[in-house]
């Protein structure tokens, strides 16, 4: 099975926190088909958490999941290998219906994350074994980043798109202290601050 394939293609447009908790999917993808060439589809305004990524070919960016759709009816007629992780029946504002084919797992919006992580369930939706595994994010060799930031952090990003996936603000905070409390820094990423520890280092 593994030459048959010479492109692959993940489709999963957004958002932010999805896109970053599926990047373990790059490396599956790489272990299993070491000679692919792996390209993401992704919302444009995605993706900078994507272009460091050394197991992607490239990234291609669009504005709406009828661009992506359509790119990947056309790979799929050169025997490109679709790595659709987009819910069956998720529907756009413009009214438009996104069909996955591969999509078995039967969830829907009130179940997809019952039993399962993003991770889990979006791997599952294209197709793939529910892949548990760690996020990784790569940043440019030159990046300047701020020099309030401490060495060693952890990012909390604590606000989703979608508030079925938050937690709530006293489970954060609880988390929060914790860490603090075992010498962890933690910088929070986000338009609305959740965490109220003042020891913590500068929101961003």
């Amino acid at each position: 099975m593994r030459d048959c394939y010479k492109e692959c293609y993940i489709n999963l447009t957004g958002s932010l926190g999805d896109i970053v908790a599926c990047e373990p999917v790059t490396r599956y993808l790489h272990n299993t088909y070491p000679e692919i060439q792996i390209n993401w589809i992704v919302n444009s305004k995605y993706k900078d958490i994507l272009i460091n990524n050394p197991y992607l070919h490239s990234v291609i960016c669009v504005n709406s999941i009828i661009e992506a759709d359509k790119i990947c009816r056309e790979k799929e007629k050169s025997n490109a290998l679709i790595i659709d992780m987009h819910m069956n029946g998720i529907t756009e504002s413009s009214g438009y219906i996104h069909i996955n084919k591969n999509d078995k797992t039967g969830f829907n919006s009130k179940n997809i994350f019952k039993n399962y992580s993003i991770l889990e369930s979006f791997s599952q939706i294209a197709g793939l074994p529910p892949l548990d595994d760690n996020p990784f994010f790569y940043l440019k060799n030159n990046l300047q980043l701020s020099e309030n930031l401490p060495k060693h952090y952890i990012i909390f990003h604590c606000k989703s798109a979608n508030e079925m996936k938050d937690w709530t603000k006293e489970k954060w905070n609880k988390l929060a202290k914790k860490l603090l409390t075992l010498n962890f820094n933690i910088v929070e990423i986000g338009l609305s601050p959740i965490i109220k520890i003042s020891k913590s280092p500068p929101h961003t």
